[in-house]
């Protein structure tokens, strides 16, 4: 049977190839709508088979016109919070900040503490830096730095120790002065004195009523006695520029007392100090009539870790001698309602409290711990008192000697 030939027309619309029927689009049906058909450029090369054989009916042109569509924006809306109850989250930068109001504003904000501005605080902070101690100070600091150095080593467990520069101390007292109403009349203690240099400091400038130091290191305070002794010995020659100072160093455990009466101002280099420490001089500060507080932790430590009853007033940084070691100094007040509770819960109950009775050694209208009674009468009975008593002591460390070793015998054995 002969085949018919194709004609031209006909090869227009109708291609053959491998089997299959492909119907081309019309040339005057062409638009962007409508589907379109790719077919390979060989088909002897294609090695994929069309997916059907059925002949694919092209599309109509839609009359329906298509509205533009938006991109949809990749930002993601803000809801709208109010600041007390915007959330931070632990990878916001803002988390640090808002620490930082905690501790400064929200614990206790700048003008309602003492009724000070911030900016005035920072002026007065910012002109201490060209002031000069006084001269007893200096002479006292001279014979420390002669025995000791500056450092402050040469004892057990020195070199953890921190010792701030004598412009760094003179600061700080004149921030007590200026705002914690340190004077001639209150009473200071300092836990953990190591060589007592912020006892000796308040002793002579602004000369305070009572200067008492503890510690519990044995080495550090028998290192403490050497400088006590001689600086007392120079106030026994009645020079002008040495005057009395009423001061004693003592060795103790602050867990042995149950307040901080009948100090008026508590200092404390708490650098490394555990937390069971502050635990219990929380206990002791909020059972007392302490007023004041200098501490170097910052108010969410001290307050809202420990529950001192306390508002920060104003904080200063700190120099130590021999490396680049800075602290930052907060100076704390009581709050009112805090002192008031415990003058109500007082009463006639202050042997509940360990409070020694009523002596005729002790002022009436003070309260005080056992712990440190015998150290204030023996200031108050007068510097030879206290000299004598240190004398004594250091007398019996250097008589006790050290501990000598028993060699034992050597035993030979025969191989």
């Amino acid at each position: 049977m002969s085949k018919s030939p194709i004609s031209k027309k006909s090869a227009g619309t109708r291609l053959k190839t491998s089997g299959s029927t492909v119907i081309p689009k019309s040339p005057s049906k062409r638009s962007s709508s409508s589907r379109s058909i790719s077919l390979p450029s060989s088909p002897l090369k294609s090695s994929k088979p069309y997916a059907s054989s059925a002949p694919s009916t092209p599309t109509r042109k839609s009359n329906i016109k298509q509205l533009p569509v938006t991109p949809k924006s990749t930002k993601s809306k803000t809801p709208v919070v109010t600041p007390s109850k915007k959330k931070v989250t632990a990878s916001s930068p803002e988390k640090k900040s808002v620490k930082k109001q905690l501790n400064a504003a929200a614990i206790s904000p700048d003008e309602e503490v003492g009724g000070w501005s911030k900016k005035e605080k920072d002026n007065f902070i910012e002109g201490l830096k060209f002031l000069k101690p006084m001269k007893s100070t200096d002479k006292s600091y001279g014979i420390v730095n002669k025995l000791t150095g500056k450092i402050g080593g040469n004892a057990e467990g020195g070199e953890i120790y921190g010792e701030q520069t004598i412009g760094s101390m003179q600061k700080v007292v004149e921030v007590m002065k200026k705002y914690q109403s340190l004077s001639p009349s209150s009473r200071f203690i300092d836990v953990g004195a190591g060589l007592g240099k912020p006892n000796i400091h308040v002793a002579c400038d602004p000369g305070v009523e009572f200067s008492y130091g503890i510690e519990i290191n044995e080495s550090r305070w028998h290192l403490s006695l050497s400088h006590l002794i001689p600086i007392l010995r120079e106030t026994l020659k009645g020079e002008e520029d040495m005057p009395e100072q009423k001061l004693t160093l003592e060795q103790g455990d602050i867990f042995h007392a149950n307040t901080f009466d009948p100090f008026t101002h508590v200092y404390m280099f708490d650098i490394g100090m555990p937390d069971v420490i502050f635990d219990h001089m929380s206990s002791m500060f909020n059972s007392s009539q302490s007023q004041y507080l200098v501490s170097y932790q910052p108010p969410r430590r001290i307050v809202g870790r420990h529950g001192f009853e306390v508002d920060l007033i104003c904080q200063m940084g700190v120099k130590m001698h021999g490396s680049a070691e800075g602290h930052t100094g907060y100076f704390y007040k009581r709050r009112e309602k805090s002192l008031e509770k415990v003058k109500k819960a007082r009463g006639n109950v202050k042997r509940s409290l360990n409070v020694v009775p009523k002596t005729s050694d002790l002022p009436t209208s003070i309260p005080c711990d056992p712990l440190f009674a015998p150290a204030w009468k023996s200031v108050r009975a007068g510097t030879k008192n206290v000299l004598e008593w240190a004398e004594a002591e250091q007398k019996k460390f250097h008589e006790s000697g050290r501990s000598q070793r028993v060699r034992k015998e050597r035993v030979l054995h025969n191989v």
